[in-house]
């Protein structure tokens, strides 16, 4: 199994923040994706599963979302579509930034219709509930969204939300080590779960 980690926005990607939290900060959905990729792809390294990322996680500009596909599908030319995965990084988010709306729970989703990448998105639904309501969290079930980055591949891809940073309380949450520690282990449970099927 190849797992390519795709770290959602950068930088520069507008819009993509909380609205102030109480000390003036500010949670950035891409800083976040790429402190739980880089924990994630430590975990893999752990457990000799090979991945990479689907672009330089240091540059400040987003690549093209076709371009962070291409990288799944070079990876699939190499290891074979039903050995590689994508797993799209992403936290969720309502309204305009301005202000803390009351929505919560993590999300699997996958493209349109019957697909390879079903599978995979029940699975991490699966870990999810394990891992995340014996804290309290949500989990919803998974949706079906055509986000280019997915529908691109050729081999299972899923984009999943960890959580709302819109929701005050949960945007701390996704904050906190006990947040990042346990997102990252329900994605590392989820891909042992379909390695091991």
């Amino acid at each position: 199994m190849f797992v390519v980690l795709d770290c959602g926005h950068s930088k520069k990607t507008a819009g993509k923040y909380s609205p102030k939290l109480k000390d003036g900060s500010r949670f950035y959905e891409y800083k976040y994706n790429r402190i739980l990729g880089t924990m994630i792809g430590e975990r893999l390294t752990e457990l000799g599963i090979d991945w990479c990322f689907s672009y330089d996680i240091e540059e400040d500009t987003d690549l093209a979302l076709s371009s962070r596909a291409k990288m799944a599908n070079d990876k699939s030319k190499i290891y074979g579509a039903g050995n590689v995965v994508l797993i799209s990084i992403h936290h969720n988010a309502l309204g305009d930034g301005t202000k803390f709306i009351d929505a919560k729970g993590f999300i699997a989703f996958t493209t349109k219709g019957v697909t390879n990448s079903d599978k995979w998105a029940a699975a991490f639904t699966e870990s999810a509930k394990e891992v995340l309501k014996p804290l309290g969290r949500k989990v919803r079930k998974p949706q079906e969204a055509d986000f280019t980055v997915i529908y691109k591949t050729v081999c299972p891809s899923v984009l999943l939300e960890y959580g709302f940073y819109s929701d005050e309380e949960e945007v701390y949450w996704l904050m906190s080590e006990e947040g990042l520690q346990a997102n990252c282990e329900l994605t590392i449970k989820a891909i042992q779960k379909m390695i091991e099927e």
